[in-house]
């Protein structure tokens, strides 16, 4: 026996918004439905952004939503999600800034309806990757998301020794995004943060890191490298290895000091499972 909807029974769903124009407008004939299912999932990210007050310095609002997060919610790969946003983008549905080399992209979904034109976009300041403290205010407006685990002891150390600050790693690992990624584990985000603001404010000649001890000059060369693809796959592990975890900072530090070495390792073992005839 089946439920059939009765009167108001539909309003008990939440739902995307796909503007009745991607539908009906001859001009967004040729967009695939997949792509304006995809500019309905960006709006919906709108009102995160909204709540969070990323804007840049225009007061254009723009929406983090890393390639890895699209390809899950829409059960895609990624070679389709990137089709999928430059079919958006070539519509003029979206801009994309890229802020430098392991940071996602900005995106801002454009409102077809107004009078918003693309040259806006392109007469404004351009970021690249040698030129990406323009994001700085948006970024430290998260800062109310953080948890407990950032009030510790290393909030009073003393700065000089050149350490970055919290705040600072948060701004290199792309802190929104991540959070964003994370659903529901930002304290997970906030000890990772955490784990490496102790480390660089270290005093100690050595950090353990993996059973070893290992000079801190090099532990913290490679903290220093990290950008937030290699937190997003520490957060990925982690998820798989969770329960067998004794030591949460142990293994934190140890999964980040190695995320360069191994992450190629494991998504390539991932995609062979996934798809064990790519290659064929």
């Amino acid at each position: 026996m089946h439920d059939y909807f009765s009167a108001g029974a539909s309003e008990q769903f939440a739902f995307f918004r796909i503007p009745k124009a991607l539908i009906h407008n001859e001009e967004f004939r040729s967009l695939s439905c997949d792509a304006k299912l995809l500019y309905g999932l960006l709006l919906d990210r709108m009102s995160l952004s909204e709540r969070n007050s990323w804007r840049d310095a225009l007061g254009r609002v723009y929406i983090f939503y890393t390639q890895k997060a699209i390809s899950a919610d829409l059960g895609c790969c990624r070679v389709k999600v990137c089709r999928l946003l430059d079919e958006l983008e070539k519509a003029e549905l979206i801009e994309r800034q890229r802020l430098g080399q392991g940071k996602p992209s900005r995106i801002y979904v454009i409102c077809f309806a107004s009078e918003v034109q693309k040259a806006d976009f392109c007469n404004a300041e351009t970021h690249t990757s040698r030129s990406t403290k323009s994001s700085t205010p948006e970024v430290r407006k998260t800062d109310t998301n953080h948890t407990e685990y950032n009030q510790t002891e290393l909030s009073n150390t003393d700065p000089s020794s050149g350490a970055r600050t919290e705040e600072e790693i948060r701004e290199d690992l792309g802190y929104p995004v991540l959070l964003d990624y994370a659903r529901g584990h930002s304290d997970t985000v906030d000890a990772i943060v955490s784990v490496i603001a102790e480390a660089e404010r270290s005093s100690a000649k050595t950090l353990r890191v993996g059973g070893a001890e290992l000079p801190r000059e090099r532990v913290v060369a490679a903290l220093r490298a990290l950008d937030f693809t290699h937190v997003e796959y520490v957060l990925d592990c982690l998820e798989e290895s969770r329960p067998n975890i004794r030591n949460i900072r142990s293994y934190l530090l140890t999964a980040l000091y190695n995320a360069p070495a191994t992450i190629d390792a494991y998504y390539a073992a991932k995609v062979a499972h996934d798809w064990p005839n790519l290659g064929a």
